[in-house]
């Protein structure tokens, strides 16, 4: 017996291709909210937590886990993180935004350039000067 729901033909292979596939990507996307939503669920900390005197469970959880969302009345009121993930975060924007002015910088350049020795004679430097300077560690 030849079951007629599943008989592909050559005429319409792709159209089953595509809508085998099309199933599976929204499968997939459904799953990916789903875990995505256990993700937010598991990081929410109710108000009434601190107000139990759970502050430092709370605060071992986010060193332990990651951050957390505190919620007050269904809404988050802040997000706790680690002050290592604080620090990691500021660094990372100072990285953007020093990449932003590299960009900015590029995109008005005019061609122009100057060799050390020029700037020092510009700034009134001399050689001596900058021998006698100890080294600097740029990041």
């Amino acid at each position: 017996l030849i079951d007629h729901k599943l008989l592909i033909t050559i005429d319409n292979i792709d159209k089953f291709t595509y809508d085998l596939n099309h199933k599976y990507i929204s499968i997939y996307n459904e799953v990916i909210i789903m875990l995505a939503m256990k993700h937010i669920n598991e990081r929410i900390v109710p108000i009434t937590r601190f107000n139990k005197g759970e502050a430092n469970k709370i605060f071992d959880e986010v060193s332990r886990e990651g951050f957390r969302y505190v919620v007050k009345n269904n809404q988050v009121k802040c997000i706790l993180i680690s002050p290592e993930e604080y620090d990691s975060l500021l660094d990372a924007l100072e990285n953007q935004y020093d990449a932003h002015l590299a960009d900015e910088r590029i995109s008005h350049d005019n061609g122009i350039t100057y060799s050390m020795k020029e700037v020092a004679q510009k700034a009134g430097i001399t050689k001596e000067e900058l021998e006698a300077t100890p080294d600097v560690k740029i990041e």
